[in-house]
This record gives C-alpha cells, sequence and structure tokens, in this order.
C-alpha cells in the first residue's frame, strides 16, 4: 500500500495510465443494456400528482440570507471589508465606508 503512495506521488499520470490500459471484455450492446436498466426510469412519461412544496427549503433560504446579510453589515462596519476596494460583496444599505 505505501509502495502504492509513493508512485502515485511520484507520478500521477503513470499510475493513471496503469489504471485506464484495460480493455473492455462487455459487448457494446451489454454495456448500453446494463446502463439502459440501471439509469433509465421506466415511468418517466408518467404524469406526476400533487407535488408538495417542501417549506423546509423556503426557512432555509430565507435563514441564510438573513445571516449572510448580517454577516456582511458586521463585517463592513467592523472594516473587515471595504467595499471601495473588495468587489463581488453585496453593498448593505445605511453603512459607512
Amino acid at each position: 500500500m505505501k509502495k502504492t503512495q509513493e508512485n502515485f506521488f511520484k507520478d500521477p499520470f503513470q499510475c493513471a495510465r496503469q489504471l485506464f490500459q484495460g480493455t473492455l471484455t462487455a459487448q457494446k450492446e451489454e454495456l448500453e443494456t446494463h446502463l439502459y436498466k440501471i439509469y433509465s426510469d421506466p415511468e418517466r412519461e408518467k404524469r406526476l400528482e400533487d407535488i408538495a412544496i417542501s417549506l423546509l427549503k423556503v426557512e432555509g433560504k430565507i435563514f441564510f440570507s438573513i445571516m449572510a446579510s448580517r454577516l456582511t453589515k458586521h463585517l463592513i462596519e467592523n472594516g473587515y471589508i471595504h467595499i471601495s476596494v473588495q468587489k463581488g460583496v453585496r453593498a448593505v444599505l445605511n453603512t459607512p465606508q
């Protein structure tokens, strides 16, 4: 195990080449059938009835919006962020610059 780790750190590209140099023994049709069975949804055309809206998602968005606003205001008021220099920070109304 340790030797494998050392070889990886010496030459990661060689390890990747060794990993992907094998040959695929499955036929193309067999592989496509397997992928279709695993990743397809047989009921994707069926119409869904009464999709519920998760209120927790809305509450989370409101909570994190308030927290982000308060944190930004705190950082600006205490001089950690100068909005004249630091770009990408939403300006908080009524804050000293």
